[in-house]
Formats: structure tokens, sequence, C-alpha cells
């Protein structure tokens, strides 16, 4: 089969959970021999599988020309947010319809934007797309003030996107439910497939890098100190804030402890800034944006996610992996992900004074942390491998196969 994998919203290579999905599931399909290309935005090209690339400038001008035209006295009203997202999806469109796209025997889309895009100029060819996450629900947890007319273009974006497809992937219930009360998605529309994890390649890498972690001003590790780690971008819906406050609270009781914050994003210098002002500099490392993930985790003794709100996120997924407990918030479709006491330990979303009782309980018993570690793994064993994600996904595959060739599959 020739599939190709295509997102919208994320560079291809980026650094988050879509492209730890796409780029799992690109070696997983390639692995049973099936041909994957890759189509994105760079910050300044369309890219096709990273050799045939277009300026962006030259196609966003044209399709900007084009659309004051067609607007003409209306065009200086549009909202200008709407308006330079509209040319960037008909310049994302326009561009994938210039590399041609027939040969391909399934289009995978990563977003209900990209979703859309290949529903327009790729009639006929099966589509999937997966549903990574709600954008109106992000956009709107980091500005409240986004206006009306922002909220209804995405909302209404979002709604048909969800439709286009031949059947949509949701990474968790939690996820599916949501399309199905905001959209009316109806449950014949899309098939849950929770994310997968390579974890042999998982483990190869937390072996790759035996040197410390590299940071600024950082304070050395102290022998009998317990380090977290919290995998995770800088942004509002990671809950960063609340786990600043659990662990000023978690100061005030013991001090063998150590959190590496691990990733980059809009709220680095505040955080920092917060982590400053609550007294946390001896105890909070900003390791910026990492590439050897895996390896930090093999020196970490447990993983932190405060999220707000969240799918099904690999940093879960690799904590379970690496053999390191998990404490998480109770957002989104992490329930899903872990058994509280079973298989790791949640906390009510947003609340600081739970978290640091969570780490505190975390510290303190090693006898049921290990066993729920030895859970974690088998629960990753037996819903989240490599295997089972492209078994399930290859499915729908020839499901949407089926729909356009009479009940013929490839």
């Amino acid at each position: 089969m020739r599939i190709l994998l295509t997102s919208f919203l994320a560079k291809f290579p980026h650094v988050g959970g879509m492209w730890q999905y796409v780029s799992t599931l690109k070696e997983g399909l390639e692995r049973r021999g099936h041909v994957v290309d890759l189509f994105s935005m760079t910050n300044s090209q369309y890219l096709l599988s990273s050799k045939q690339g277009l300026q962006q400038i030259k196609i966003n001008s044209l399709v900007s020309t084009k659309f004051q035209q067609y607007f003409h006295r209306q065009w200086e009203l549009i909202d200008p947010w709407i308006k330079n997202l509209e040319i960037s999806r008909s310049g994302f469109a326009l561009a994938a319809s210039y590399f041609g796209i027939r040969d391909y025997d399934v289009i995978h889309a990563q977003d209900v934007f990209a979703a859309r895009a290949f529903q327009r100029i790729a009639e006929g060819i099966p589509l999937v797309a997966t549903i990574h996450g709600s954008l109106y629900q992000e956009l709107f947890s980091r500005q409240h003030d986004f206006g009306a007319i922002r909220r209804k273009y995405v909302h209404d974006l979002e709604h048909a996107g969800s439709k286009l497809s031949d059947c949509a992937i949701m990474p968790s219930h939690w996820l599916a439910n949501i399309f199905q009360e905001m959209y009316h998605l109806d449950s014949a529309q899309f098939t849950v497939i929770p994310n997968g994890l390579d974890i042999a390649a998982m483990r190869h890498k937390m072996m790759a890098d035996d040197s410390p972690p590299t940071v600024a001003a950082a304070a050395p590790v102290k022998e009998d100190q317990m380090i977290f780690i919290c995998p995770a971008r800088l942004v509002t819906e990671k809950g960063h804030r609340i786990l600043l406050e659990a662990l000023r609270t978690l100061g005030q009781q013991r001090q063998n402890w150590l959190c590496w914050i691990v990733g980059d994003g809009p709220l680095q210098d505040k955080l920092v800034a917060m982590a400053e002002d609550l007294s946390l500099q001896s105890h909070v490392q900003f390791l910026g944006n990492r590439s050897d993930v895996p390896a930090l985790l093999r020196k970490a003794d447990a993983v932190v996610l405060p999220s707000l709100i969240d799918n099904c996120p690999y940093a879960i997924l690799e904590a379970m992996a690496a053999g390191k407990p998990v404490v998480a918030s109770a957002a989104g479709g992490i329930p899903e992900m872990i058994e509280d006491g079973c298989t790791g330990v949640l906390f009510p979303t947003g609340d600081s004074r739970a978290l640091s009782e969570k780490l505190q309980f975390i510290l303190s018993d090693r006898t049921v942390v290990d066993r729920m570690v030895r859970n974690a793994k088998q629960r990753l064993m037996q819903h989240h491998t490599l295997d089972i994600m492209v078994a399930r996904t290859l499915a729908v595959y020839q499901q949407s196969i089926m729909k356009h060739s009479g009940g013929h599959a490839v």
C-alpha cells in the first residue's frame, strides 16, 4: 500500500505527541512493507517527505491575490487571524495538488484541517483522519478573550472536518465523547485506537546516552535525591503552574528531591519566574527542548504529568516502558491509561495540594510503587504496543478502501 500521512497544524518533523504518533506509525507501516510519505509545512515550505518543497510565500501570495479579487471590498473587513488561516489552508491544499496525490491508496490526515483540505482535492481516494485533540478546547484554554467570530470559525471548521473522512480515529474514548457531544459525531464515523509505542526502540534510546543532563546553572544531583521529570510543552493546558505550586508545598515537608521540567513553549519565561518567586531554584531545573528524553527517563525516578487537558499522552507510555511510576492528573483520556493505585497515581485535575500529597506518597512507599510499575508494564504490553496500533490502523485503512472499491481490499 502507498500511504500519505499529512498534517496542517504540525510541522514534520517536530517535537510533540503528534509527531511521535506519526513517526512511530510510519516506522510500523514500513516494517510491514508499505510505502509511507509525509506531507506538511515547515517554517518556509510545503514539503513532501523531505524531497520536494514549495516556497510558502509564493503559494500563499498567489492565494492571497485570488482571495482579494474574490472578496473585493469585504477583504479588509475580514478578521486578520481568520484571513491568514484561510490563506494557509488554501495554500496547503494547492501545494498538495501540485505534488500529485492520485497514486496513494490511502491518505491519513492528522487533524481536521488536513482532512478538509484533502477532501476537497482528493475525491475518490480513501481518506482517514486521526483526531489528536480538540483545537477548539485547546485554543480557548489558552486565550479566553478569543472573540465570538473566531470561536465560531474554529468550531465550524472542526465540526465539518471531523465528518469529512471515511473514518476518524480517536486515541481515547474521552475525545470521542467530546466530538459526539459537541459535533454530534455518529459512532459509525469513528473508531478508538489508543496510541502505541515502539517499546524496543524506546528502551534502546534509554541506553543511548550516559551523560548527565546539561542545564544552565544546574544544581548537582545528590545521591539520596529522587528525581521527578515532567516532559511536556510549556503551554497552559499542560498544567505546569499546578506542578510548581505542588512542589512548593512538597518542599516545605522534605528536601530530598529534584524536578526536571523538559520542553519549551510560550510560558517558559513566566514559569521560570514563578519558580523563582516560589524559591524553587535549587529544586526545579528547566532543561528546555531535549532530544534525549528517553535517556533522561532512565536517570529519573518518577514521571509527573499535571495536564489540564490531555488525550493519550506518549509521556505516560514512555514512563511505563522505562519502568517509572507515573503521577498524573485525571484529565481527559489519562484515566483510560492509568488505574489509580494500580498502574499509577492520579490526582484531581488542577488540585496542587492533592498533587503534592501524591508526590509525597511516591517518595515514601517504594513497595507499592514497585507493584504499580509492574502492573503498568503489563498494561502497556496489552494495550499500547506499536504492533497493536498498526494492525488496528491497517484495518481502518482497508475499511476505507473497501468503501471506495465496491468491497475490494488492497
